[in-house]
């Protein structure tokens, strides 16, 4: 399939996001701005190339090769180097002192509330994207578009009940109700044809920077509380809008700066190299993360070099 470097710049654009998102463990406003919109990017970006019409048996096959191999090798990888390493090592950590047995469990079922996959959390995606293409394979051929939205908005509330009623469900299905109606936009903005038309626009930037601007100002803070992982129906309406007002923003920024990034050679091929890589990275950036900071814990105890306490267990001290 014939690559876009848009694409690939978005993408580069979202996992930079979601990386500094796991570094940068300060719970203010950027922090949970950053969280607002990041991966319903990705969601979104991943609904793109979605084939409707493909048959859940080659959509399987397709998929146990791209997407669930790479999990659960990722998966085991990063289990046991947290098992027999990690956990050892930096046994302080509240990640690190969870139960060994529960990351084999979250390698079918994420729960927030009991923390099964303490040893590499930024996984959680993959699954709940494979529940969505399943959904969207077997959805879109029973529902017609104008039905599918409504469709979409009953994943969602459902997700809010089952995250009430405390249910958890395998292979991130909460997440994939909840974040459902992204991957069908994804698909209905007809990304190749009319996302071309918006580089010369660049008054549609500056509406939706000041719309955004607007919007986060007086409802950012009930968006910043919506979680994927315990949706709550009080905020689902602010936590859509800030996460559709972003994206278009980050689709309309990507499409009028790609003219004159494209032709500077060395950026032009970090951000291909990166948005071709997203989910190697996706898959190693958190425990390297950790290992990183624990190297500068260890440093700093033993050879002081300023007042930054790296023991803190705040990853935002990295960038100090």
């Amino acid at each position: 399939m014939k690559r876009f470097f848009y694409i690939d710049f978005l993408k580069a654009f979202g996992i930079i996001l979601v990386v500094f998102g796991h570094v940068y463990q300060v719970h203010d406003n950027f922090y949970y701005f950053i969280y607002s919109f990041h991966m319903p990017l990705f969601f979104l970006l991943s609904g793109v190339f979605f084939k409707y019409g493909i048959s859940i048996k080659e959509l399987l096959k397709k998929r146990i090769n791209s997407m669930l191999i790479p999990y659960i090798f990722f998966y085991i990888v990063t289990y046991l180097y947290w098992l027999f390493i990690e956990r050892n090592m930096r046994a302080e950590s509240g990640g690190v002192s969870t139960e060994w047995w529960k990351p084999i469990i979250g390698l079918f079922v994420e729960s927030p509330n009991h923390n099964f996959m303490a040893h590499n959390n930024p996984l959680w995606f993959i699954p709940s994207l494979f529940s969505i293409e399943i959904m969207a394979c077997y959805l879109t051929k029973k529902y017609k578009k104008s039905k599918l939205y409504i469709v979409s908005l009953l994943l969602l509330l459902l997700s809010t009940l089952w995250s009430t009623l405390h249910i958890t469900l395998p292979f991130g299905l909460v997440m994939a109700c909840c974040c459902f109606t992204f991957f069908i936009l994804g698909h209905e903005i007809q990304f190749m044809n009319n996302i071309k038309q918006l580089s010369k626009q660049y008054y549609i930037l500056l509406f939706l920077f000041i719309i955004s601007f607007i919007y986060i100002n007086k409802w950012g803070g009930y968006a910043t509380n919506f979680s994927l992982f315990n949706p709550n129906i009080k905020y689902i309406f602010h936590f859509y809008m800030m996460a559709l007002y972003m994206i278009a923003f980050s689709i309309v920024t990507v499409k009028c700066i790609e003219p004159y990034i494209s032709k500077i050679s060395i950026i032009s091929k970090c951000i291909s190299f990166i948005g071709t890589n997203t989910l190697i990275i996706l898959c190693l950036h958190d425990p390297l993360k950790r290992a990183v900071i624990f190297l500068f814990t260890t440093v700093q105890r033993n050879y002081p070099i300023g007042s930054v306490d790296l023991n803190r267990n705040h990853s935002s001290d990295v960038l100090v």
